[in-house]
């Protein structure tokens, strides 16, 4: 796990600097730059899922997104947006 820590940190200040974009534009009204940036931090959820050893995969379950804060978010941004999910 030591080998992948650093590019963890990385991706994980990527997903920070996105949701918490995605979070100011959503609590300003500006929805559609929310999901922007919501789609943003989702991919680098994904990416940090990536690159993980398998074993880690394995205890994570198949969908890392599946309870993850940027997917509520997106859901909610979705609904004030009048999209169907």
């Amino acid at each position: 796990m030591k080998r992948y820590k650093g590019e963890i940190m990385d991706i994980q200040k990527e997903y920070n600097k996105h949701y918490d974009d995605a979070y100011n534009y959503f609590t300003n009204k500006q929805y559609k730059e929310a999901l922007v940036s919501i789609e943003y931090a989702i991919q680098a959820e994904q990416a940090m899922f990536g690159i993980l050893p398998q074993e880690m995969k394995l205890m994570m379950g198949d969908s890392p997104n599946k309870f993850s804060q940027a997917q509520g978010l997106k859901r909610l941004i979705e609904e004030k947006l009048g999209w169907k999910l």
